[in-house]
């Protein structure tokens, strides 16, 4: 039983962590598009 509920809660982290990787690439992406406008 131990090990299944490790199993879940090491599954909801991953999905937590992809979420938070894509919101940061998200975010970088589109503060890099922002300063390549105003720079020109």
């Amino acid at each position: 039983m131990k090990k299944g509920v490790k199993s879940h809660f090491f599954l909801m982290n991953e999905v937590f962590y992809r979420n938070i990787k894509r919101k940061l690439a998200l975010f970088y992406i589109t503060k890099q598009a922002l300063f390549v406008t105003t720079e020109i």
